[in-house]
C-alpha cells in the first residue's frame, strides 16, 4: 500500500518516518520551497535513543501523490480546504483520505471534495516538534483513534498504521473523539499561550485553573448541543491529567505565536463558541480567550 502525506510539518514528517521505517512507499506534498529543499537533504528524526535520517520523495506538486492508496492530511486546520482542493484532482479516485488533524470541522471540509466513504478520521496523541524544517524531535509514543463510514477503509488504515508501529484503536464515533481532543486543547492551549507557560505550569496557578474550568464548562455545553454527551467535571479532570503528562511541553499554539505563525484557535475555541452560540448558549470565556490569542498573533505576525 502506497501512502501520501499532505503537509510536511512536525506530525506529517513524523508519520512519514513511521511509514518509511516499515518499508512503506511514501511521498510528501509540501508547498514551502524551503521545507522541500531541506527535507531533500534528509529528514532527521530525533529521539531519546538517537537520530535517524530518511529520504522521502517530496515535491511542491500535488501530482507526487498520484499513486498513493491512502493520503494523510497533516496540514493545519486553516489550510484543510486549500490542501483538499490542491490534491483532489491529482490523486486516485478511490484513494482513502485520512485526517488526524487538530480542531473541529476538518471532516466536514474534506467531505466537500471526497466521498464520505473514502474518508477515515480521528485523533492522535503522538507528539513532535520542529527543530528546523527537516529536523523533528519525537515527543514520545502515543495512540491513534480512528473511525469512518466505511469499515473496510478504516480496517485498511488501521492495518497500515499498525504495520508502521503505531498503537491504533477504532471507534464507531470518530466525531466524539475529535470533539474530546478539541475540548482538551481548548482548555490547555489558550491558557498556556496567554500566560506564555508550559502545560504543567497551569496546574501551579490557581487563576489559570479557574480560567481553564470556565472555558471547559462552556465548551462541554457546546459539545452537548452538538449531540455529544460529555461530563464537565470528567473533562476538566482529564484535561488536568494531560497537563501533568505533558508538563514540560510548550503547546503548539504558543509555539505558533512565538514563531509569528497563524494559530489554530479558529478551529478550536472559536468553533466551539460558534457551536454553542448557535444553540443559544453563552460562550463568553471561549470568545474572550480567542480574541486575546488572535491579538497576540497579530502583534507578532510575520509579514
Amino acid at each position: 500500500m502506497k501512502t501520501g502525506i499532505a503537509g510536511a510539518g512536525s506530525l506529517g514528517s513524523l508519520f512519514a518516518s513511521f511509514f518509511l521505517r516499515s518499508g512503506t512507499d511514501t511521498a510528501l506534498y509540501e508547498i514551502s520551497p524551503g521545507t522541500i529543499e531541506s527535507i531533500r537533504s534528509g529528514l532527521k528524526i530525533i529521539t531519546p535513543d538517537g537520530e535517524s535520517v530518511y529520504h522521502p520523495a517530496i515535491s511542491g506538486k500535488s501530482s507526487i501523490l498520484s499513486d498513493a492508496d491512502a493520503v494523510f492530511i497533516f496540514v493545519k486546520s486553516y489550510s484543510t480546504r486549500e490542501a483538499a482542493a490542491d490534491i483532489a484532482g491529482a490523486i486516485k479516485k478511490d484513494a482513502i483520505i485520512v485526517s488526524l488533524q487538530n480542531g473541529l470541522g476538518n471532516y466536514e471540509v474534506l467531505k466537500e471534495f471526497f466521498p464520505a466513504e473514502q474518508i477515515v478520521y480521528g485523533t492522535t496523541t503522538y507528539g513532535a516538534a520542529k527543530r528546523s524544517p527537516s529536523e523533528i524531535v519525537f515527543g514520545g509514543a502515543g495512540t491513534v483513534n480512528i473511525g469512518g463510514r466505511s469499515t473496510a477503509a478504516v480496517h485498511r488504515i488501521s492495518e497500515l498504521l499498525e504495520t508502521a508501529g503505531c498503537s491504533v484503536s477504532v471507534t464507531d464515533n470518530p466525531d466524539k473523539a475529535v470533539w474530546l481532543k478539541a475540548l482538551i486543547n481548548a482548555g490547555i492551549n489558550p491558557v498556556a499561550s496567554i500566560l506564555s507557560i508550559r502545560n504543567g505550569q497551569i496546574l501551579d496557578n490557581p487563576y489559570a485553573l479557574d480560567l481553564q474550568r470556565s472555558i471547559l464548562e462552556e465548551a462541554v455545553q457546546a459539545a452537548q448541543s452538538a449531540g455529544h454527551n460529555f461530563d464537565a467535571d470528567k473533562i476538566i479532570e482529564e484535561t488536568r491529567t494531560v497537563c501533568g503528562k505533558t508538563a514540560a511541553n510548550i503547546c503548539s499554539m504558543l509555539q505558533d505565536i512565538e514563531a509569528g505563525r497563524k494559530t489554530e484557535i479558529d478551529s478550536i475555541n472559536i468553533k466551539i463558541a460558534e457551536t454553542g452560540e448557535a444553540a443559544g448558549l453563552n460562550m463568553n470565556y471561549n470568545r474572550a480567550v480567542s480574541y486575546i490569542i488572535n491579538a497576540l498573533g497579530a502583534r507578532g505576525a510575520k509579514e
